[in-house]
């Protein structure tokens, strides 16, 4: 009988990494790693890896994977890990120690959240710009996705009424877009960015489809909820959890308990 599982990252943690060859394939001739056919990698609180936790994992185009953790932010190159930690006299340091990992962009930046923002690390530049919140950007709650769209403009959401942020590397700014007044929902937990320059954003029991051209909310799809559903107790009940669109451009929406996937 198949058992399910779930890593609970908060936990101590074992980090196995079991690289393909095709993975690092590119980097063995250049001396990065040491790294042999089926021989599995064991990390365990070594003197390289020290964070109790993992808060996402992504790879750069340098062929670089990069760990989010409880304690910094974590380089791997097949052989060592950098550990990029915050320095009270370096304002271009990671701005605290706890970070999760998301994304990296078209110009190789990694993007990471923070309790204090958002921020992103520049490998060129060995820097961190950040952004931290204020009373229109990521005000309150969880910073939940990053996305970049078709411009290369990178797209945030995150929880309450300005739960989308639109981030132009030519002005250096974000623009934060207020969900509709008609929206009840102040948890956005997932956004879509489709290739016709719509971005759908999953709000409570709401999908949003945003214009990127015109910056203008267009569609509000909404789910009915039951009277029991909108009681205190099961508040969370039927919110929008993910958005994915497969390769025949059919939208799927995942919905947290009780209502499954619909599309």
């Amino acid at each position: 009988m198949l058992r399910s599982f779930q890593i609970n990252c908060t936990l101590s943690l074992t980090v196995f990494l079991f690289f393909s060859f095709e993975i690092f394939a590119q980097k063995v001739e250049h001396g990065y790693c040491n790294w042999q056919p089926n021989d599995p990698r064991f990390f365990t609180y070594s003197k390289e890896f020290t964070s109790p936790g993992i808060n996402g994992i992504v790879q750069d185009h340098e062929g670089f994977m990069w760990f989010g953790s409880e304690e910094g932010l974590y380089r791997f190159d097949g052989v060592n890990f950098k550990k990029f930690v915050h320095d009270d006299k370096d304002s271009l340091s990671i701005p605290v120690n706890k970070c999760k990992v998301h994304l990296v962009d078209s110009r190789g930046f990694i993007w990471i959240t923070t309790t204090e923002g958002v921020s992103y690390y520049n490998p060129v530049k060995d820097n961190f710009r950040n952004f931290k919140r204020n009373d229109t950007l990521f005000p309150v709650g969880s910073i939940n996705g990053i996305r970049e769209g078709r411009e290369h403009d990178v797209w945030i959401c995150c929880d309450g009424k300005y739960s989308l942020a639109r981030f132009n590397y030519v002005s250096g700014k974000f623009k934060v877009f207020k969900l509709p007044d008609s929206v009840n929902g102040t948890y956005s937990k997932c956004i879509l960015l489709h290739p016709n320059g719509k971005v759908y954003l999953g709000t409570g029991n709401y999908v949003l489809i945003l214009n990127s051209v015109t910056e203008k909310y267009e569609t509000c799809i909404s789910k009915q909820i039951s009277d029991s559903e909108k009681t205190e107790k099961k508040r969370y009940w039927g919110s929008i959890t993910n958005i994915y669109r497969d390769t025949q451009g059919r939208i799927y929406v995942g919905f947290f308990e009780n209502e499954g996937i619909k599309h």
